[in-house]
C-alpha cells in the first residue's frame, strides 16, 4: 500500500531497497533458529528435507510479490517469482523422478527464490539503493512494522492450531475426517488471498474521496466470494474430500458447513482489515481482533469438539472467524462516526470564529 501511494519510480524502488534490507536482517535472524527446530522435530532420516525447506520457506518472505502488486505490475511477479519456481518444480520433478530423493524439491525452491530476487534487486539498482540506507532508518522501519508483523505472526499460530487443538478432544475417526476438511479449507482460502492482494494497490493510489468508494468495493467483491466459497464447501465439502482422501477420511456435511461460514468470515475480515483498517493506519485494530478472534477460536474449538467431535471444532473455528468479523466491524463504525463528529464539531467551530 505504501508503494503504491508513491509516484516516483525512484521513491518506489528505494522503499523496495528499505524492505529487502528489513526482511534480510529479519531472514538472518529467524532462519538460523528454523533450522535448528526443523533438525529437532524431523523424523529420524529426514532433518536434511526438513531444514532445506525451512529455508526455503524462509526465502519466500523475501518475494518480489509485494511490490508487483503494489506498482501494478504483474510482469515483475511473473519474471521473478512464478517463473523461477516453475522451472524450479519442472527440473526437481525431474530429479526427484530419476534419484527418489525429494531433496531436490527443497533445494530447487530454495535456488529459484534466490535467482528471482537477485535478478530482481540487479535490475532496479536495487544494490546501489541499499548501499545508501543509513542503518537507522532500517531498524526504524523495524520498529514500525512491529504492530503488523505480530498481527500476521499471531494470526499464523492461531491457523495452525484447529487440528492440533481438536485431536486432543475427539475420536481418532473425528480427527481424521476433521483433518481432511481443514486441508480442502487451506486450499480454498488461495483465492481469497488472490484477490485481497488484487485490491490493495488499487485501493491506496488515490486520493481520500475515490479509497472510501474503492474500500466498499474491495469489500463488496469479498463478501460475494465469500458467499460463492460458502455454498460451494458447504455443499462439494463432503464429495470432495471423499474424493481427495477417500470415503472413510470424507468430511461430514455439518464440518463443511461451518467450514463453509469460515470461509466466508475469512473472506470478509480479510477485506475489511486490509483494505480499511490497515490503509487508515489503525493497524493495532486489526491486531486486537486477531487476538479476540484466537480467544474464542480456540476455547470454542476445544470444547465443542469434546462434545461433538470434528463438527465442533469447525464450529470452533467459525466461530472465532466471525469474532474477528466483529470486532473489525465494531471498530469501523466507531471511526465512523468519530469521523462524522470531528467534521460536526469542525464545521461548528468554523462558524464560532
Amino acid at each position: 500500500m505504501r508503494v503504491a501511494a508513491l509516484s516516483s519510480e525512484y521513491d518506489r524502488r528505494r522503499l523496495y531497497a528499505l524492505s529487502f534490507a528489513v526482511r534480510i536482517l529479519l531472514f538472518l535472524t529467524i532462519t538460523p533458529i528454523a533450522i535448528i527446530v526443523s533438525a529437532i522435530l524431523a523424523p529420524p532420516g529426514h532433518a536434511a528435507v526438513a531444514i532445506w525447506m525451512a529455508v526455503a520457506l524462509a526465502i519466500s518472505g523475501l518475494s518480489v510479490t509485494w511490490y508487483g502488486v503494489g506498482t501494478g505490475s504483474p510482469r515483475d511477479i511473473a519474471l521473478y517469482e512464478a517463473l523461477p519456481k516453475t522451472a524450479a518444480v519442472a527440473v526437481s520433478a525431474l530429479l526427484v523422478f530419476l534419484t527418489g530423493n525429494i531433496l531436490w524439491y527443497a533445494v530447487a525452491l530454495c535456488l529459484s527464490g534466490l535467482v528471482g530476487i537477485m535478478a530482481f534487486m540487479h535490475m532496479i539498482g536495487g544494490w546501489k539503493l541499499l548501499a545508501e540506507l543509513h542503518p537507522s532508518s532500517v531498524f526504524r522501519e523495524i520498529w514500525k512494522g512491529k504492530t503488523p508483523a505480530v498481527t500476521v505472526a499471531a494470526a499464523g499460530v492461531y491457523s495452525t492450531t484447529p487440528v492440533a487443538v481438536v485431536s486432543t478432544q475427539a475420536s481418532a475417526a473425528d480427527v481424521a475426517s476433521f483433518a481432511s476438511a481443514d486441508k480442502l479449507y487451506r486450499i480454498t482460502l488461495v483465492p481469497i488471498s488472490v484477490l485481497s492482494n488484487t485490491f490493495q494497490g488499487w485501493v491506496s493510489a488515490h486520493s481520500v474521496g475515490a479509497v472510501r468508494s474503492r474500500m466498499l468495493v474491495a469489500v463488496s467483491a469479498h463478501a460475494l466470494l465469500g458467499l460463492l466459497g460458502f455454498f460451494a464447501i458447504a455443499t462439494a465439502g463432503n464429495p470432495a474430500t471423499a474424493a481427495l482422501f477417500g470415503p472413510s477420511l470424507a468430511a461430514s456435511t455439518m464440518t463443511s458447513f461451518w467450514y463453509g461460514l469460515a470461509f466466508l468470515a475469512v473472506a470478509i475480515n480479510t477485506s475489511t482489515g486490509l483494505h480499511i483498517l490497515v490503509p487508515t493506519k489503525h493497524t493495532s485494530m486489526v491486531f486486537w481482533s486477531t487476538v479476540c478472534g484466537a480467544a474464542v477460536g480456540i476455547p470454542a474449538m476445544a470444547y465443542f469438539s469434546s462434545v461433538s467431535g470434528g463438527e465442533g471444532g469447525a464450529l470452533g473455528l467459525a466461530l472465532g472467524e466471525v469474532a474477528v468479523c466483529l470486532v473489525q466491524f465494531v471498530c469501523i463504525l466507531w471511526l465512523r462516526f468519530r469521523y462524522q463528529l470531528r467534521c460536526r464539531f469542525g464545521g461548528f467551530q468554523r462558524k464560532s470564529d
